[in-house]
């Protein structure tokens, strides 16, 4: 097993930038800057950013993301679900006033279209 110090050596691309997706194995081109993932908005990484959101139980942000998370191609109940897995790590009330400040964010949508 390879210690983080050198996973975190061999994953940087070749301008130095850390690239997540080499270092968790999702990217198997090394040093190379095209597969990179730190500079593009995926989905994935804007519902990962709602889930921290949700976990630090801020409104503004939570809202901000269910922003972002839909302008990056997330549809409604992908991030309703993420709300709702967030029950059973940041509890009951939390996961409720996400999913109410997230509802809000998805009627605004809906007007918006």
């Amino acid at each position: 097993m390879k210690s983080l110090e050198l996973l975190l050596e061999e994953s940087a691309d070749a301008h130095g930038h850390l690239c997540l997706g080499q270092v968790v194995g999702v990217d198997k081109q090394p040093n190379s800057c095209t597969s990179c993932h730190h500079n593009k908005d995926t989905p994935l990484q804007d519902l990962i950013k709602l889930g921290i959101a949700i976990g630090i139980n801020s409104r503004g942000a939570v809202m901000s993301h269910t922003r972002k998370t839909l302008a990056s191609g997330a549809t409604a109940d992908e991030i309703t679900h993420v709300v709702l897995l967030s029950l059973t790590t940041t509890g009951f009330p939390n996961m409720i006033a996400s999913m109410g400040w997230v509802d809000e964010v998805l009627k605004e949508a809906v007007q918006e279209k």
